[in-house]
């Protein structure tokens, strides 16, 4: 295993269109709740060109997506069998793992985690030679590492007979005769978080405003959020700023780099954050600054915690992931993979993503965490030939 001093990352995304002809898209707007477009001043939007886009955008991804409509497998999956979930320490890991667990217990297999010793990609190949010492029959690899830095073991895992289903795979081929055979949150599904942020951001304003973008822009997984974020801002008019960070940083050094940037930023408007978690300590230190009513705070993929956030107005808003959802699709490609269903329809292989963009506007249409959307295992179940 190579570059092993890469740095690490942490899952940002999640999935909700699976399976053309296997699961259709729940992206078309017919399948969502429609509502107006609103700024921040709550008014309807009249504006034109780009910006009317954006809020167009902005309404369509702030209603309740509709559940996958999901294929039956040929027969119902075995029982009994087991499925390890490996990534590196995070809280954003947390609902992943938790959404393979529950779909797992409805299965009736045992579901186990390994997680790395640090947030390194020598960390995670170690984990990952630990599961596959445990031969489980399905491995769910949470990883924003590239996955050929783990070529020996996944080589190792598919001569194992392990089926592997990875989360933010990258730079690796996905399907046919790959050891990794379905992958979520890839680089072609989660572009569309990058340009949300920019429609959230433009939408709330009225126009685009002057923000500030921070990311580490050294992760992989982040690669297509960063340039689908500078082509929409480009788009809309506005001018792109960024501020990198190192993810190895978040709730230590990174409030304090925020801070600081925006000090000597003083025209600085928004603080957009391409992963939630960088908000660890950052209203805190907004607050100490005397920042907290100058700037106002946009992220992606917001956790358990930015209810209260957005209920309290530290946050403005969330471009939110369905988290839990997304480890049942997983589990669901992992079932026609023990099953020998065809894997070779669109999507089967790379699985789509759902986003909810969630304001105070919308705080109603969360139950519980954040990251459950749409709140509805049912086509799985019936897909499963279990419900």
């Amino acid at each position: 295993m190579s570059m092993r001093g890469l740095k690490a990352a942490v899952p940002a995304a999640l999935v909700a269109a699976l399976l053309a002809g296997c699961a259709s898209s729940s992206h078309s707007s017919s399948q969502r709740t429609s509502a107006p477009a609103v700024s921040s001043s709550g008014a309807a939007s009249s504006v034109s060109g780009p910006i009317a886009a954006a809020q167009t955008t902005f309404t369509k991804y702030s209603a309740m997506p509709a559940p996958a409509t999901l294929a039956p497998l040929p027969s119902a999956p075995p029982q009994g069998l087991s499925v390890i979930s490996i990534g590196t320490p995070s809280p954003a890991l947390e609902p992943l793992v938790q959404g393979v667990k529950d779909a797992a217990a409805v299965l009736k297999w045992k579901a186990d985690a390994i997680t790395a010793s640090a947030t390194s990609p020598a960390a995670l190949g170690s984990a990952l030679q630990s599961a596959i010492q445990r031969k489980p029959k399905v491995i769910m690899l949470f990883s924003a590492f590239p996955l050929s830095l783990f070529d020996r073991e996944l080589k190792q895992a598919k001569a194992d007979g392990i089926y592997v289903v990875s989360f933010g795979g990258y730079d690796y081929p996905i399907g046919g005769s790959s050891p990794v055979q379905a992958n979520a949150n890839g680089q072609g599904v989660t572009a569309l978080n990058g340009k949300l942020l920019v429609d959230t951001l433009v939408s709330l304003a009225g126009h685009a405003p002057n923000a500030v973008f921070v990311n580490d822009f050294a992760v992989p997984i982040w690669f297509s959020i960063t340039k689908a974020y500078k082509q929409e801002m480009a788009a809309v008019g506005g001018r792109y700023h960024q501020l990198a960070v190192n993810l190895a940083d978040t709730g230590t050094k990174i409030p304090q780099e925020i801070v600081s940037y925006l000090q000597a930023h003083p025209d600085t408007q928004y603080v957009v954050l391409s992963l939630d978690a960088f908000s660890t300590g950052l209203y805190q230190a907004l607050a100490a600054a005397g920042l907290s009513n100058k700037v106002k705070v946009i992220s992606q993929a917001g956790t358990g915690p930015a209810i209260d956030q957005i209920r309290s107005g530290q946050l403005t808003a969330t471009v939110a992931i369905e988290t839990a959802y997304e480890s049942w699709r997983m589990m669901y490609a992992a079932t026609r993979l023990v099953t020998g269903a065809d894997m070779s329809c669109n999507e089967c292989t790379e699985l789509g993503q759902s986003q909810l963009i969630v304001t105070k506007n919308n705080l109603s249409l969360v139950k519980g965490n954040i990251n459950n959307f749409p709140f509805d295992t049912s086509p799985y179940l019936t897909a499963w030939h279990l419900g």
